[in-house]
């Protein structure tokens, strides 16, 4: 990062600590100078807003991570705790958790990062300051703790993997918390700022004495996709790191269920149809031990939708089969006459997303004659028995319009990006794609 970008991080942290302060005191456990040697801050005296005012204005001689201490902080027990708390608070959560034998190193790997000072700093200002984010942080340890040892992983990987999860999202401190904090849509430079977190959370992590590069590698990569439609650097396959790729299930799985799933009542049990449409995202075994995960944990069914609405649900899945049959139809120039191996790297990145997601639905089935047979038939017999099938179908549904949209977005970037140096065949069979896609999208108001 550039010195301005460096200043910008210093900024955003010093004054979480400093917001910190007003429920927890933030001292500083040493005299803290900067860069010329002038005293700002001595010891013991709380980081509160007038402190964090002086030192933003200063370079200081020594991160200001090192000098500070937090009461109450979320130390290795405290952690613990609040990682079962969660698990004994959600049935699904519990179940997954009775399904496995972990308890013991969870507890080993709490102890352990009780021995990093500044995770310990950075968990207690997150678990103020951005409380979803140190849930999720929770979440992800947790869950790649499990996947690692579905995985049968080394000791010293289960641990990276563990930390990893808990701090993937640590640069988040970092960032204009406005920005961080916002509802709605980012402008194009917000959603830059917010991508840059992975490189910026595995800067905030490189200093620390004896933690894995493990650790801060998957912190890296946790948003990256096997198909090169991930940030930062849209690595493919195998240049990902295997924790990496446990990070980003783990996380991803947190992200399905929150947004998508919670909210609507459904069971943690329902991501399974989610991440099935996603199943070449990751690596596949990773994929693999993620629905063995939930499988073995025997959750049970649940249903959100009343019997008297499923018929209703099922024209609308009727109706939508149709469309994304016309999504598929429109779809085979692009996939047999683009250009691949191409140095064009958005091309290349909507091509292989193209790639995922006609294989993941054509799986599916959902396009064939005979799940709109299997549909009808079951609003015509009123077969309650399937309704929990209907249920999921829905989410494939939803799963499989998303992607359509991603790739809408894939493919006008790559013609935005590269129409200098495209072939006009190119560009028009991109752009033939995107207006048949307009077309079937505006239908769906008619």
């Amino acid at each position: 990062m550039q010195v301005l970008e460096k200043e910008h991080c210093k900024k955003a942290y010093t004054n979480h600590l400093s917001e910190v302060n007003q429920s927890r005191k933030v001292i500083a456990s040493e005299d803290i100078y900067n860069a010329q040697g002038i005293l700002l801050i001595k010891k013991g005296n709380e980081l509160d807003k007038k402190a964090a005012s002086k030192i933003v204005q200063f370079k200081l001689q020594q991160p200001l991570e090192d000098s500070i201490s937090i009461e109450k902080s979320i130390d290795g027990q405290k952690l613990y705790q609040l990682i079962m708390s969660d698990i004994n608070n959600h049935e699904d959560y519990l179940l997954i958790h009775q399904s496995l034998n972990i308890e013991d190193e969870l507890r080993e790997f709490c102890h352990i990062y009780n021995s990093y000072p500044i995770l310990v700093q950075k968990m207690t200002v997150l678990s103020v300051q951005l409380p979803r984010v140190f849930r999720g942080g929770l979440f992800a340890a947790y869950t790649g703790l499990a996947l690692a040892n579905k995985l049968k992983l080394a000791t010293e990987k289960r641990l990276s993997i563990f930390l990893a999860g808990l701090l993937h999202d640590v640069g988040m401190l970092h960032i204009n918390p406005e920005i961080v904090k916002k509802k709605g849509k980012y402008t194009p430079e917000e959603w830059r700022s917010m991508q840059a977190h992975t490189i910026i959370g595995e800067k905030a992590l490189s200093g620390i004495s004896k933690l894995s590069t493990i650790v801060r590698k998957s912190v890296l990569e946790h948003h990256e996709r096997t198909d090169g439609s991930g940030y930062p650097r849209g690595l493919v396959g195998a240049e990902l790191s295997l924790e990496g790729q446990v990070v980003a299930m783990s996380d991803s799985l947190f992200a399905i269920y929150t947004n998508k799933l919670h909210q609507q009542g459904r069971s943690y049990k329902e991501v399974i149809p989610i991440i099935q449409m996603n199943s070449s995202v990751h690596f596949y075994h990773v994929y693999e031990a993620a629905v063995q995960l939930m499988r073995r944990a025997n959750i049970p069914d649940k249903r959100v939708i009343k019997d008297q609405d499923i018929p209703d649900v099922i024209d609308k899945l009727l109706a939508e089969s149709s469309r994304l049959l016309g999504f598929y139809k429109i779809g085979k120039d692009v996939v047999t006459k683009l250009p691949r191996g191409t140095n064009f790297k958005q091309l290349n990145i909507a091509i292989n997303m193209i790639d995922r997601i006609y294989n993941t639905t054509t799986a599916s089935g959902i396009l064939y004659k005979e799940y709109r047979n299997w549909l009808a038939t079951v609003k015509e017999t009123q077969s309650v028995s399937e309704y929990i099938e209907i249920e999921r179908s829905e989410l494939v549904h939803a799963e499989f319009r998303w992607q359509i949209l991603q790739l809408s977005r894939a493919l006008q970037v790559a013609i935005t990006e590269h129409k200098k140096n495209l072939d006009n065949d190119t560009i028009q069979i991109i752009q033939s794609w995107l207006d048949n896609f307009h077309e079937i999208e505006a239908s769906r108001n008619e």
